[in-house]
């Protein structure tokens, strides 16, 4: 028996340079993971602690383990060599990667926000940016969320004189003004109305520094007087279209401009 394990007399210093790598390993993987899309950023949290805690844990053992140098007859105790020094400021420098990467992807943490002025819910990532703008008289509200990956947004003012005014042009006429804004195409058109009040579903796609975006849209006419306008952009594919419906179709009224 003492033959066999002495033909390993390096296996334990193998197994912690093994465990010890792991961790930097898995952490990139999880982290390209999350800057990929592959999954959330919440999943991958979950990962963290067995991703550390278990190599550590087999490490100390190995160093530690009276049964280890008794077992594996030659073995010495391994200090803070130059290469596990190395590997040391790989895993914190991994650490920090990740911890930027989850902070900076917490934004994808989904949240019901609630405007009280404009009178609605949504569902949507990351932190609301609200403002507020002035033009020709006309006071809109717009909330921006997302990151540099897929931005979300809704917009609304209040028709000074909606007297007159045609709903369905106006739907149309507003649909063409995002388009053109974006110099975007039209793909699809279709009438989707919230309860009695008019809207309009559309789909398009457009170019910005010669990266290609879809664009998911909505706008809406409330009582006749209050306008919506709804648009979720990003990157094709992925989870795209799957989130631009999930944030379109948790749009509620709870109450009109104040």
């Amino acid at each position: 028996m003492h033959r066999t394990w002495n033909r390993w007399p390096n296996a334990p210093r193998i197994a912690m340079q093994f465990y010890l790598w792991s961790i930097p390993a898995t952490l990139v993987l999880l982290t390209l993971g999350v800057v990929g899309q592959f999954f959330e950023v919440v999943a991958a949290l979950q990962q963290v602690p067995g991703a550390i805690l278990g190599p550590l844990i087999w490490y100390r053992y190995l160093t530690k383990s009276k049964r280890v140098r008794v077992t594996y007859v030659g073995t010495e105790r391994p200090g803070l060599s130059p290469a596990h020094a190395g590997l040391v400021a790989a895993v914190i420098g991994t650490l920090v990667l990740f911890a930027n990467t989850a902070i900076y992807s917490s934004q994808d943490v989904w949240t019901t926000y609630s405007s009280e002025v404009a009178g609605y819910s949504v569902d949507a990532p990351g932190l609301a940016r609200p403002s507020t703008s002035t033009e020709n008289g006309i006071t809109s509200y717009t909330v921006e969320f997302g990151n540099d990956f897929r931005g979300f947004a809704v917009s609304t003012y209040e028709l000074l004189d909606p007297f007159g005014i045609d709903p369905q042009q106006l739907l149309l006429d507003t649909q063409n003004l995002v388009l053109k804004n974006l110099s975007g195409r039209l793909f699809s058109s279709d009438p989707i109305p919230l309860g009695t009040n008019p809207g309009l579903h559309f789909t398009g796609r457009f170019v910005v520094d010669n990266a290609t975006g879809e664009l998911y849209g909505r706008a809406y006419i409330i009582d006749d007087t209050q306008v919506f306008i709804l648009l979720a952009t990003g990157s094709p594919g992925g989870r795209m279209r799957a989130e631009a419906d999930r944030f379109l179709s948790s749009f509620r009224l709870t109450g009109g401009l104040n």
